[in-house]
């Protein structure tokens, strides 16, 4: 008891990390009833300004103040627990330090909406004040009352009246009216209505005590009857069951409940409930594993007692998926959790439904899709590793940031995949690297798995880095998909004219639906088409905002300009030479999807982009539909590549491979060979070999040589001599340095100033000034420096070595409102 008391008068501080973009911790005060209370991870409530109060994480404990400042006190501690650990606050150290942001905007990545409670200016009025109602106007007077009724109302409640902040001002002005601030927390349990038997009706023979009741009520028997189905109290089990499901049941309303209220026999309760759907099918066994599949995991095992990561390279259908499944399996077994990473949304989706027969409720699933009261109820769940969704989690890079207590493995699939960079906002961090330090830290296993893996993972696996395990064959020993080029030029010399479509595709395309087969048609730009043309004077609708032309989609019928996404009504004449011949050249998925559906109008079409997939459900809907056999034809975009596994597709057909060929970027014949690689997989899966055709203006390409021949070795062993000697990853690390404001001029010369500084140090290792394709957008104009620097440069000196630059640059006056961020390792 004497040590309880002597350690609440110490005096204690705490760092905090707040969810703002500030450079630093701040130190608080903790006031000495709160010492007992203070742990590392748990959330506090501070002052941060003169009245702003915000949601802080507790991040070290000390006995000394910051001397640069005086501490302010905390206001409150809001969990009994920690929500997060420290070695979560490491890695998100970690995070701020490489990708150079502040741990601010990684708590705000991290941490769900609702876990950050909001600050919201409220005003009370003053009870005691004396004061003569003839002195205020008659909306003053009724906007007082309302405030002075109240315990409190937030300006917004009041009215949407362009005249109620001035009629406030005035209120405040006469010292009538105050402002506070009061915390709001925004997470709201879901709450559902239960009905259980009452206790005296609580056995078998209540039960029949019950029905003797009710014999001559026959639409209250019917109620009792069909609660005592539902709930299976008569197999010796009691327990709630929603009230929904009994009126349901029914087909009758919530008043035929009623009655038996009032007599005792059934009651009404209010329960807390997830908001996560469970799985309450039966579970299956694992499948067993055979060949090269069993020699996989054999090898894996052997190499995690060197190295914690390992590359699984598996070509398409390979049975990649299976050697997850028992990784995971030996994982919960030893009671660890799981992280399994995906690189996109959807694919959470049509993957947890395969997984969910062999793991059941041990699987959760967290995105940036899932409503901010959804991902509160997983994040406690990974927090108590709870067997009911907190075990094993499936989700896209916010993943990541759970409170995992166990870690014991990590699973990157398709981990080439560029959806795994985040680009904007900040932290602009890569998911499967941010894995690689996670698992570090948690002191986890992790499993990069790809079938074209990127370069830099292929190159550290040459290179001993990781273990390297592969699977080089179907599973199956199904044939890889027969890959056939196109030449577009020669079809268009033989005069064959089927807008984007060549001869052989259609041919083959006819042949697979005839035999009852699905087809699919991959085009990796969306919209109906990218520009619309002025035929006379060749006039191209462009944003006003940005340095971009406009692409049509004629599902609502408009112009959009896919950088901000700003919409404009198609015109009706050019309006630079008033000219009526408006042309759409070029096919975007809704085009394509058009023209098809033509050529075979008996058949069902669907549509895979950003356009069909905005909502919650809508891209496991449509895989869903493709999976039983209710579309024929899918045209989509890159979502096509990422994992999907179709038994009845034969044919594939890639429709302009140019465009990805012909990309100004490093990686582009990287990409290209992944994606058509990828989409390809897609073909030919279960019984017998595929068929893919690919559709070019240069079928001499060597990049299609490599795709054609599925030789991956092949095309690496190209393309890392070039990386090598043009200084690009995996031999050398990128720095892009973006500088962003609306004066063109003004960040040009900003931008020559802080790369002139840059390189009295760093050389030729900075390139540039320059404006990118697109310089322009939201009418904002950005300018580029690149850093190509070696792998063994010491990281966080040359990162503080930048930031110290930028930071003198911005402490200049004519640049303070220049915007300047670094994405680190851009794709």
């Amino acid at each position: 008891m004497y040590l309880r008391l002597s350690m609440e008068r110490v005096t204690l501080f705490v760092d905090v990390i707040v969810p703002l973009a500030v450079p630093e911790r701040y130190t608080y005060r903790v006031p000495f009833e709160l010492n007992n209370d203070v742990q590392v991870g748990k959330r506090t409530i501070v002052q941060f300004g003169r009245t702003r109060l915000y949601t802080a994480i507790i991040c070290e404990i000390k006995t000394e103040a910051n001397p640069k400042y005086e501490a302010k006190y905390l206001d409150l501690i809001i969990d009994d627990e920690p929500i997060i650990s420290e070695k979560a606050i490491q890695f998100w150290k970690w995070m701020a330090s490489y990708y150079m942001c502040n741990q601010g905007d990684v708590m705000n990545a991290a941490l769900p909406a609702n876990m950050k409670f909001s600050s919201q200016t409220v005003l009370l009025a003053d009870k005691e004040v004396d004061i003569h109602f003839e002195e205020l106007s008659r909306e003053e007077n009724r906007i007082f009352q309302l405030i002075r009724e109240s315990e409190g109302i937030m300006l917004q409640d009041l009215s949407t009246s362009k005249q109620v902040p001035a009629i406030i001002k005035r209120l405040i002005d006469r010292g009538i009216v105050f402002t506070a601030e009061e915390i709001k927390d925004s997470y709201k349990a879901k709450r559902e209505v239960f009905v259980k038997i009452s206790e005296e009706f609580n056995s078998e023979e209540g039960v029949q005590k019950a029905m003797d009741i009710l014999q001559k009520q026959e639409k209250q028997l019917d109620v009792l009857l069909a609660y005592v189905e539902l709930s299976a109290i008569l197999s010796g089990r009691t327990k709630h069951v929603k009230r929904k499901q009994i009126v349901k049941r029914l087909d009758r309303s919530v008043a035929a409940l009623q009655p038996l209220y009032k007599k005792g026999i059934l009651i009404e309760e209010e329960i807390e409930v997830d908001r996560i759907e469970t799985f309450s099918n039966e579970i299956l066994p694992l499948p067993l594993l055979i060949g090269e599949q069993k020699e996989a995991i054999i090898k894996i095992r052997e190499g995690w007692k060197e190295h914690p990561n390992t590359l699984l390279e598996g070509v398409t259908s390979s049975g990649k998926t299976l050697v997850y499944a028992h990784l995971i399996q030996e994982a919960i077994d030893r009671g660890e959790q799981v992280l399994y990473l995906l690189p996109e949304i959807g694919l959470t989706q049509h993957l947890i439904s395969r997984l969910k027969k062999y793991f059941g409720s041990a699987i959760g699933v967290y995105h940036s899709k899932f409503k901010k009261d959804e991902r509160v109820e997983i994040w406690k769940k990974v927090l108590t590793n709870d067997k009911n969704g907190g075990q094993i989690i499936l989700g896209a890079r916010s993943a990541l940031f759970l409170p995992f207590k166990n870690l014991g493995l990590i699973i990157v699939d398709e981990e080439h995949d560029s959806s795994l960079k985040q680009h904007q906002p900040s932290p602009r961090y890569h998911a499967r690297d941010s894995a690689i330090m996670l698992g570090k830290i948690m002191d986890s296993k992790l499993i990069l798995g790809s079938a074209t893996p990127s370069l830099e993972s292929r190159w550290l696996a040459m290179e001993g880095k990781y273990n390297w395990v592969r699977l080089k064959k179907r599973f199956g020993d199904i044939k890889l998909p027969e890959v056939v080029i196109v030449d577009l030029k020669k079809e268009k010399a033989e005069k064959w004219d089927a807008t984007i479509f060549s001869r052989l595709l259609i041919d083959l395309t006819r042949y697979d639906f005839d035999k009852g087969h699905q087809v699919i048609y991959f085009q990796n730009r969306r919209g109906y088409a990218p520009l619309w043309l002025c035929k006379v004077c060749g006039w191209i609708p462009r944003c006003d905002d940005c340095d971009v032309n406009l692409t049509y989609h004629m599902h609502n019928h408009i112009l959009s300009c896919h950088y901000c996404s700003k919409n404009y009504s198609p015109p009706i004449k050019c309006p630079a030479c008033g000219s009526h011949k408006l042309a759409m050249p070029g096919h975007g998925t809704e085009r394509i999807e058009e023209d098809i559906a033509a050529l075979f109008p008996n058949k069902k079409m669907a549509r895979l982009d950003l356009d069909t997939t905005r909502c919650k459900n809508a891209y496991e809907n449509i895989l869903n539909r493709f999976e039983a056999r209710e579309i024929d034809l899918m045209v989509g975009t890159q979502m096509l590549s990422k994992g999907l596994d179709f038994d009845n597709v034969q044919l594939v057909g890639i429709l302009n491979a140019d465009q990805m060929l012909n990309f100004p970027d490093y990686r582009a014949f990287e990409r290209a060979f992944q994606m058509m690689v990828q989409v390809a997989g897609r073909a030919g899966r279960l019984s017998k070999q595929g068929k893919v055709v690919i559709q070019t203006r240069y079928p001499e390409h060597w990049v299609l040589d490599e795709v054609k021949n599925h030789n991956y070795d092949a095309f690496y062993s190209k393309e890392i001599v070039e990386r090598k000697q043009y200084k690009y990853p995996p031999f050398y690390r990128l720095i892009r340095i973006i500088m962003v404001d609306k004066n063109k001029a003004l960040v040009n010369i900003a931008a020559i100033q802080l790369a002139d500084r840059l390189k009295l140090s760093l050389n030729d290792r900075v390139l540039g000034p320059e404006f990118p394709f697109v310089s322009r957008i939201r009418n904002k104009f950005h300018i580029h420096i690149l850093l190509k620097l070696e792998r063994d440069m010491p990281t966080l000196k040359v990162r503080s070595f930048i930031q110290s630059e930028i930071d003198h640059l911005i402490s200049i006056k004519e640049f303070k409102g220049v915007r300047i961020y670094a994405d680190v390792d851009p794709i």
